[in-house]
């Protein structure tokens, strides 16, 4: 009977794992730093479209879809942009040029 206990193992602690706030919340963290995406790395050609595209856009009053990155997470926004000296506005979003991953037509 007493060879049954030792072979067990650590079984008796298995069922009762406990993880405190402070651990979880720093592997949620780590979890959510690993998902980051890096900033897009762009040609000369793609800011030269980007440009075209968003000017035509901006003076006939097209529809484009922007993705954009923003602290590692990238985002869309559709609408009709306003261009300023160093910012896009499009749909009561600013954005800086150095953000700009693509830019399609709506």
């Amino acid at each position: 009977m007493k060879d049954r206990y030792l072979k067990r193992g650590n079984l008796m602690w298995e069922g009762s794992r406990m993880m405190l706030h402070e651990h979880t919340a720093a592997l949620k963290k780590r979890a959510e730093l690993q998902k980051r995406t890096p900033p897009p790395s762009l040609t000369s050609e793609d800011w030269a479209l980007f440009g075209e595209r968003l000017h035509t856009a901006s003076f006939q009053g097209f529809e484009v879809e922007l993705l954009f990155w923003e602290d590692g997470a990238v985002y869309s926004a559709v609408g009709v942009p306003v261009l300023s000296e160093k910012r896009i506005y499009i749909e009561g979003t600013e954005l800086k040029p150095e953000q700009l991953i693509r830019v399609t037509y709506a």
